[in-house]
């Protein structure tokens, strides 16, 4: 197997991702340091290592959707941390699962972790069009003018910023609750762009991450993807080809229920 793809496989991004692990220095072979991140590994004799730390390839890939809580963080840090989302997961999952993305502490929903570094690349990337479905309850009646502007983008301290589509579906108690699509996951970026528009976000939930959604799955609560969730993603961001057209085979439709007029809030 190529190094980039061994360590892609091990949890470490995508294959392009790993060469600049290669480049820094960070990952020796038998003690030495790589040359080149197309060079070939000898899976069950050489020894790999990134940043003095020994990495293998899990068996199988895991694919692990979990509903996260207000309240914890997407980190691997410490325990000075506050609570991490990594301790929700299964007992035993494989060191190299990584989260797809993050949610900041105060936000909910949907988390998908992985270690299939290709699919979490593009799952990430804009250019592969994986949309991120989000439900956000801002402060104050929204203006068409805003709802606009939302569409169009906004500037923000890394450049500007927009949304796919935006639109209300619900207001009550001096807020709006607004469905924003996204087809990017910049740090913060959803919060970052009602603030922008004078409307601060007190509430944000993501619904669904291309054609996965919670359906049904408990806050705090996981559960992993089945096989044909799996090919879906994978289709969908270009990694499989698509199949024969087939009523079965089709992307399923994310649907949501528009609240009448009062805001729910999300716990």
């Amino acid at each position: 197997m190529r190094l980039n793809r061994y360590l892609a496989q091990a949890g470490f991004g995508s294959r392009r991702a790993v060469e600049s692990l290669v480049a820094q220095g960070a990952v020796t072979i038998n003690g030495q340091p790589a040359d080149h991140p197309g060079r070939l590994v000898d899976e069950a004799n050489d020894k790999v290592a990134v940043n003095g730390r020994a990495v293998k390839p899990p068996l199988a890939h895991a694919y692990i959707l979990l509903n996260k809580p207000r309240g914890y963080d997407v980190t691997r840090g410490g325990r000075h941390h506050h609570r991490r989302a990594w301790d929700l997961l299964p007992p035993g999952t494989h060191t190299s699962v990584q989260s797809v993305g993050r949610l900041d502490r105060d936000s909910t929903g949907l988390l998908l972790f992985t270690n299939d570094g290709d699919l979490a690349f593009r799952l990430t990337h804009p250019r592969y069009g994986c949309l991120k479905i989000y439900e956000v309850e801002v402060d104050g009646r929204i203006s068409p003018g805003v709802l606009e502007a939302l569409r169009q983008g906004v500037e923000l301290d890394d450049g500007p910023a927009k949304a796919v589509s935006a639109e209300i579906v619900g207001t009550g108690g001096g807020h709006t609750l607004l469905r924003i699509v996204m087809a990017e996951g910049r740090n913060r970026i959803v919060r970052r762009m009602c603030d922008a528009v004078g409307h601060p976000v007190i509430n944000l939930n993501r619904t669904a991450v291309g054609p996965l959604a919670l359906e049904g799955l408990g806050r705090g609560k996981t559960r992993e993807l089945t096989k044909s969730e799996v090919k879906l993603l994978r289709t969908t961001v270009g990694l499989e080809k698509v199949s024969e057209p087939r009523k079965s085979q089709s992307p399923k439709k994310i649907t949501h229920q528009k609240p009448k007029t009062a805001i729910r809030r999300k716990h």
